[in-house]
């Protein structure tokens, strides 16, 4: 049986390719070939420079789920294990706990590299803003015909 799942599988896979590579057809048009695949034209290149600090945030959320993975066996067996292995998850408990504060003392998830406080939002201009915008009050007080 095993030999004929070893022999079979393969063989149906590549009668498989040979009829897709036989009957399909190749039309490419722009959209097709393009990269974009959200609905957005592409402006400029795909290649752009991003600032290493998301990388960083990257690797910071996959160690941390790796640490849930890890201790995730630990709480389905948390009653089987011995104490060996309870403080054995202690001191990787520990570990990550040191990094995670390392993490907030050397100030890895800052973007801003400024105070807030210098940080000021730019002034539109005020004419340009309000030339269709007729004022109307809501104060009781009726204007005086003199």
């Amino acid at each position: 049986m095993l030999l004929f799942f070893i022999l079979f599988v393969p063989l149906f896979v590549l009668i498989l390719l040979g009829v897709h590579m036989l009957v399909a057809t190749s039309n490419p048009d722009a959209a097709k070939v393009s990269p974009y695949e959200c609905g957005m034209n592409s402006v400029s290149d795909a290649r752009q420079k991003f600032q290493v600090s998301f990388f960083l945030v990257a690797l910071l959320f996959i160690v941390f789920d790796l640490e849930i993975l890890f201790l995730y066996p630990l709480t389905v067996s948390l009653y089987h294990i011995s104490l060996f292995g309870f403080w054995i998850a202690m001191v990787f408990i520990l570990i990550i706990t040191v990094g995670f504060i390392y993490e907030l003392a050397s100030n890895v998830l800052d973007y801003a590299k400024t105070p807030s406080s210098k940080i000021t939002p730019p002034n539109p201009p005020r004419a340009k803003l309000l030339a269709g915008i007729r004022n109307y009050s809501t104060s009781s007080s009726l204007p005086s015909s003199t």
